[in-house]
Parts: C-alpha cells; sequence; structure tokens
C-alpha cells in the first residue's frame, strides 16, 4: 500500500526522469543546430572540416578526393523566381545528394549554393564522381540545374584539409571559366595558373 508520502516520492522522481530527459533532448538539438545546416539538414562546413580531418588523420594509407560544387546560374533561378524558390532548390539539391552518396561519404553546404562531398575511393573515383553529377543534374519545375564541380584527390594534393580545399576551389574555377556544367579534377599544371 502507498502511502501519500511515497506517491509525493514517486512524483517527484518522475517529475526529474523527464526534466533530464527535455534538458538532453535540448542539448541534443543544440548539437544538431550548430553542426548542420538549418535549410538542408546537411553537415555544416565547420563540422564537415572536423569530421574530414579526423578521418584524414585515422585512415593515413586510404585514397579520398575532396569535391567542391555548386550550381550554374543560380543567382539567376533566385532573381526570377524568388528567393523562395531558390530555397526549394537547395533542398532539393540536398535530398538528390543525400540519396547519391554512400554511408561512408561527407556531404555539407558550405553556404549559399555550394555544396562538398569527401569521398574514399580506390580506383573508382570517376564512376563515382559521375554517379554523382548526374543524379544531381536535372529539372525541378522550370529551373534546369546544372553543376560545376572541382575535384582535389589526397594522392595529388596532400592529407591536409586547407590544401584538400584549394585545390578543389581552383579546379572548380578552372570548369567556371571554361563554360560550366562539368567537373574538373586538379592536377599540379593548374598551381601555375593561379
Amino acid at each position: 500500500m502507498w502511502t501519500t508520502d511515497d506517491t509525493e516520492t514517486f512524483t517527484g522522481v518522475i517529475g526529474k526522469i523527464v526534466d533530464i530527459h527535455d534538458e538532453r533532448q535540448k542539448v541534443s538539438e543544440l548539437e544538431h543546430k550548430a553542426t548542420h545546416d538549418t535549410m538542408t539538414g546537411l553537415v555544416n562546413h565547420v563540422h564537415a572540416k572536423e569530421m574530414i580531418a579526423e578521418v584524414l588523420a585515422g585512415n593515413p594509407n586510404r585514397e579520398f578526393a575532396l569535391v567542391i560544387f555548386d550550381l550554374d546560374h543560380f543567382k539567376q533561378a533566385n532573381d526570377n523566381y524568388g528567393h523562395y524558390f531558390g530555397d526549394q532548390v537547395l533542398k532539393h539539391v540536398a535530398e538528390k545528394l543525400n540519396k547519391s552518396v554512400r554511408s561512408t561519404d561527407i556531404s555539407a553546404r558550405i553556404g549559399g549554393d555550394e555544396f562538398l562531398i569527401f569521398i574514399e575511393y580506390d580506383n573508382n573515383l570517376e564512376m563515382i564522381i559521375d554517379r554523382i553529377f548526374h543524379s544531381l543534374t536535372g529539372q525541378f519545375q522550370n529551373f534546369k540545374i546544372s553543376l560545376s564541380m572541382g575535384i582535389a584527390e589526397t594522392n595529388v594534393c596532400g592529407r591536409d584539409y586547407a590544401h584538400l580545399f584549394c585545390c578543389a576551389d581552383k579546379a572548380l574555377y578552372v570548369v567556371k571559366n571554361s563554360g560550366r556544367g562539368r567537373y574538373c579534377t586538379y592536377d599540379n599544371s593548374m598551381q601555375e595558373q593561379f
């Protein structure tokens, strides 16, 4: 038989458990907001950088590629159809990106209409890139989604995140200056162009 004191004690314990659960849930939500892009749900650039640095440090004998891409003529879509439409395009691309990468890959929105993918590969990098590239391009309502991608491989650019990012960015610059709508892998001859 429970007394009134027992019931009050039990109710107090349950209340504290609920409070602890709510507090943990709030902390988890804050951590997610700090590490993910609020619009697309993808990892944000800061967290992607941390994750990639950790993967590179822990896997010195594996080959990786860092891919940076942006949407061709995205500003035009925003100007013609409005920012709400532009946001819908970004969400659509993020959904397709999530479906086209493997669970071991890292995908992130790094700002505006720029995205990042970090891929481990053996000898099949071009096949992986080609599959991702073609899965992301296509029509979204009135807007034709076209991408420009720059790729940096660890076997060419090393294992430092900042240098990999710089190499991928240079390859992206080459693509954008030569017509867009394709991808390009960094090679050392590009260093002389900048």
